[in-house]
Formats: structure tokens, C-alpha cells, sequence
């Protein structure tokens, strides 16, 4: 085992979860990781009437391994365009041999410095079509869900030695049922007693939506889980600003940031990177 240090190349890229409900800007703020994003991309909420006429950016430098389906679609209306790996259609037959495959491709896209940033659009997607892959073999229940982790980690591992930025995309669901569903006295208990476990765990009641205890092969290797909100907030010249938003530090959305960050920040990259000393 080779002594290193902290400052080793692969611990200064960006490794996060970013998640949320559809709609909440999750793939386009990844835009502003690339190198050439353009210059008036905003966080604000656009309409067709405030939607700014570019001519055409090639985000040459970044990559979107999709398992949305027309995840980039609005891309083109933006004046985007990315490299994308698409698996949203993939038969469920093939979708080991193409994930390796474009693990594969990925890897040595990143050792030649083709590509700086790695965009997983969504996990939550790539969950369902692993499910769907092991029930079409048969699995059911518990041995469902164990081959489920297996094939979550093995995703997971593949991608952690990228010496890139990685941003893993997801949906948003809640973490448990703490909700009574009768009045019963017995439901009432158990319900309030959910919530007492999950207050003392400080476990959020929003999380990302991947199955079960595989959400933690890829939160424990990342350094930023910021869920995404729409709304007004104060932007820095301290005027209410209706926009997207990253949350590095919320009560009810699972949040962790190893570093020190504001609670809430624009849904840019460039403006976290800022506070990240420029990572």
C-alpha cells in the first residue's frame, strides 16, 4: 500500500448526488461544471420570452452516461449540446455488457483528458432498469434485492477511480412512512414512534430515490448530496430571485458537505466551485 496525501489529484474533483423531484433543473444546472458553459447561463427561472438565443456550445469537455429517457432533450432549445451515452432503451438482455462497455469507453475518455466531468442522469433510472433486468431472470424479494445491491456496487466501484468530476443524478422520494394510515390506536403509535426513530437517527424524510441500502454505495464515496428546490430566495446583490437552488443543509432533504458551505447556494457550479476554492 502507497503512502499518498490528501492532496492527491483524485481527492480534488467534485464527487456529489444531486437530486429531486423532475423539473427541478437537476441536468441543466450540471451544465456549469463544463468548461465552456456559456457565459449567461442562469439559475433563474427562464420562459420562452426570457430564453436567451445562443448560437450552439458543444460541451466537449463533459459526458452524460443517461438512463432517462430523452434526457437531453431540452439541450438543443438551451444552444447545448453534450456527448451522451444513451441506455434509456437498452433491453434489459443487454445492459450488463453495455454498462461495461460504456464504463469502459468512459474510463478512457477520462485518461485522455477528453472528458472532466462525468454525469450519471438519472440513478434513479439506472435502478429501475436494474430491477427490471433481475426480475425478468426470475428474482424476487429478499434474493431481488441482494443481487439489486451487487449490481449497484459494481456500478458504483467502476466509476470511483475516474479522475474527473462525477455528478450522480436522482430523483427524490421519502425516506419512510411515518404517517398514520387509520386511526387505530395502534397505527397511530406505530407511526409516531417511526418518526421518533427517524428525528433520533437524523435521517431526512426526503432522500434520493435508489432502492434500499444501495443509495450508500454512492453516498459514502461522495462529498456534496444537495437536493434541488424551486422558489424565491436572496440572490447575492440581496433581491428576492425566483430560481433553482442547491441545498447543502436542510432539515427534511438529505444534505452532507464535508466541506463549509452556505445552506443554500445558486444551482450553479461555478458559484459552489467558488466557495470550494476553485475545485
Amino acid at each position: 500500500m502507497e503512502l499518498t496525501s490528501s492532496l492527491n489529484p483524485l481527492q480534488q474533483h467534485v464527487r456529489a448526488i444531486v437530486y429531486g423531484p423532475p423539473g427541478n433543473t437537476k441536468t441543466a444546472s450540471s451544465v456549469t461544471m463544463s468548461d465552456v458553459c456559456p457565459s449567461d447561463w442562469t439559475h433563474q427561472r427562464l420562459t420562452a420570452a426570457t430564453l436567451p438565443q445562443r448560437t450552439l456550445v458543444t460541451l466537449d469537455d463533459m459526458l452524460w452516461i443517461g438512463f432517462d429517457s430523452q434526457a437531453l432533450l431540452g439541450f438543443k432549445q438551451l444552444g447545448v449540446a453534450a456527448p451522451i451515452f444513451d441506455l434509456s432503451a437498452t433491453q434489459t438482455t443487454r445492459l450488463p455488457d453495455e454498462l461495461r462497455d460504456v464504463v469502459a469507453q468512459t474510463v478512457e475518455r477520462v485518461r485522455t483528458g477528453k472528458t472532466k466531468t462525468v454525469v450519471v442522469d438519472t440513478v434513479s433510472a439506472l435502478d429501475e432498469l436494474l430491477t427490471l433486468m433481475l426480475r425478468d431472470r426470475g428474482l424476487d424479494g429478499f434474493d431481488l434485492y441482494r443481487e439489486l445491491l451487487v449490481q449497484h456496487l459494481r456500478f458504483a466501484l467502476s466509476l470511483k477511480e475516474l479522475q474527473c468530476n462525477i455528478l450522480f443524478l436522482c430523483h427524490a422520494k421519502a425516506a419512510a412512512d411515518t404517517v398514520a394510515t387509520s386511526n387505530s390506536n395502534s397505527a397511530v403509535t406505530a407511526a409516531a414512534t417511526a418518526a421518533k426513530k427517524q428525528a433520533a437517527s437524523g435521517t431526512a424524510t426526503i432522500i434520493p430515490q435508489i432502492t434500499g441500502a444501495a443509495l450508500n454505495h454512492y453516498r459514502r464515496d461522495v462529498s456534496l448530496i444537495f437536493s434541488v428546490s424551486r422558489g424565491m430566495q436572496t440572490g447575492p446583490d440581496k433581491r428576492p430571485v425566483d430560481g433553482f437552488w442547491f441545498n447543502a443543509r436542510h432539515k427534511e432533504f438529505d444534505a452532507k458537505s464535508r466541506l463549509l458551505l452556505p445552506d443554500v447556494l445558486p444551482a450553479d457550479w461555478r458559484v459552489v466551485r467558488q466557495h470550494l476554492g476553485g475545485l
